[in-house]
């Protein structure tokens, strides 16, 4: 299944190579801007860049809350839980022009995840002094390169596009938090360590910019520890106001190329007269994934089964004025199988005595998990760069394999900033 999904791919992707010729393409100037909503990765999150010496380009943004505030109850047992002021994000962003033709970006960002936030299977209030834990990563670092025919190459650690809500961040300057389908890395992200082929295409009415990947396979940004290369093709097709999104990825998993991997997003959406509708779904694939039917004993139960997981979200906002917005977001997400914390236990016989001793061990379970979320938003913009969040959220969580429950309010005040 996993050749026959890559011979498609690459044919998908020698007929985009060689579509200018067919179609007659437009000719478009070599420094081209790409079209406003197919922006990739982080480009849609940039600040107002400010020129350096040495045509180097450094900016950023990040988000705090003002108030975050959570009320509702985990596993029939109600609890309150608040945080008055935190950081929860930080990004650079830093490009410089080396040649006419080539460039490199890399893109740092600090995250922290010390909010209000309850976790599913824990009580509500036991995580948030616990949760202070920042963590430094990158969104993004990689060279780029403009090559004949209006081609651009990106080489290195890359935030793909594969859903337009989380690859381009479009969910970004929406909601204060992404939701659980666009967030989730089996979900709506897909980040890797490859390359990245892109190139606009304009037929008659129609703009279709098209993003062609070779990546590494196995989801990290760091490091390629297999042979074999995944291959994953993203189009947004433009027709007026109306933009269709849709991204066919195939591949394994394992470092030993042996379990094949396939994952399939599609969507649209429109935005006109203050306006805004856009909805994707997603679905994927995994095969032979070591789960655990019953990990109250260690290794008792383990096998291999094909873990399907797929969601949706759908967002409507209408803006009455150029600083206020009003969005509607709701977000559905069922992961089949989940890494639940489990008391694992070891019996060891001593000469006189039988000691049984219990460690924590986090184990990929055969338990269904389902993540929902409503969310009324107003958006204040305060300045282009400036916005004020006003955040409801009701969320239902719950885990069918120990029957775990989450469910709560949520109110959030927060502001992104950049400079």
């Amino acid at each position: 299944m996993r050749k026959k999904n890559t011979v498609i791919v690459t044919c998908l992707a020698a007929l985009m190579l060689s579509f200018p010729v067919l179609a007659e393409e437009a000719v478009v100037p070599a420094e081209a801007v790409k079209p406003a909503e197919a922006v990739k990765a982080v480009e849609a999150v940039k600040p107002a860049e400010k020129e350096k010496a040495g045509g180097t380009r450094v900016g950023g943004n990040f988000k705090f809350y003002l108030l975050d505030k959570v009320e509702g109850s985990s596993n029939t047992t109600r609890k309150t839980q608040k945080a008055l002021a935190g950081l929860t994000s930080f990004y650079l962003f830093i490009s410089s022009e080396l040649s006419d033709s080539v460039s490199v970006e890399v893109n740092p960002k600090i995250s922290v995840s010390a909010s209000a936030t309850p976790k599913l299977g824990h009580a509500i209030s036991a995580d948030l002094l616990s949760s202070i834990t920042p963590s430094v990563g990158f969104e993004s670092a990689f060279l780029k390169f403009k090559l004949p025919e209006n081609i651009e190459l990106a080489a290195g650690a890359l935030r793909t596009s594969f859903t337009e809500d989380y690859g381009p961040a479009l969910w970004y300057e929406e909601e204060f938090y992404g939701n659980y389908q666009s967030s989730s890395s089996t979900g709506g992200t897909l980040d890797d360590i490859g390359i990245e082929l892109y190139k606009s295409f304009e037929l008659g009415p129609v703009s279709l910019p098209a993003y062609l990947y070779f990546l590494g396979g196995g989801g990290s940004m760091y490091v390629d520890n297999s042979n074999s290369k995944a291959v994953m093709l993203h189009v947004v097709p433009q027709i007026g106001v109306f933009k269709f999104m849709g991204s066919v990825y195939t591949g394994t998993w394992d470092a030993d190329d042996s379990n094949s991997s396939l994952r399939l997003a599609g969507g649209f959406g429109f935005e006109t007269s203050g306006f805004m509708f856009r909805t994707e779904y997603t679905v994927g694939q995994w095969d032979n994934k070591e789960v655990y039917a019953d990990t109250t004993l260690l290794g008792t139960t383990k096998k291999f089964q094909n873990n399907t997981q797929n969601g949706y979200y759908i967002k409507a906002a209408y803006r009455f004025c150029p600083e206020v917005r009003f969005l509607l977001s709701f977000s559905h997400y069922d992961r089949n199988f989940s890494s639940v914390d489990k008391k694992l236990a070891t019996t060891t016989t001593a000469p006189s005595t039988i000691v049984t001793t219990y460690a924590t061990s986090s184990k990929e379970t055969s338990a269904t998990e389902v993540y929902s979320k409503l969310s009324p938003i107003l958006n204040f913009f305060v300045t282009p760069d400036q916005i004020i969040f006003v955040q409801y959220d009701y969320t239902v969580n719950f885990r069918d394999g120990d029957n775990a429950r989450l469910e709560y309010n949520r109110f959030t005040v927060g502001l992104r900033t950049t400079f």
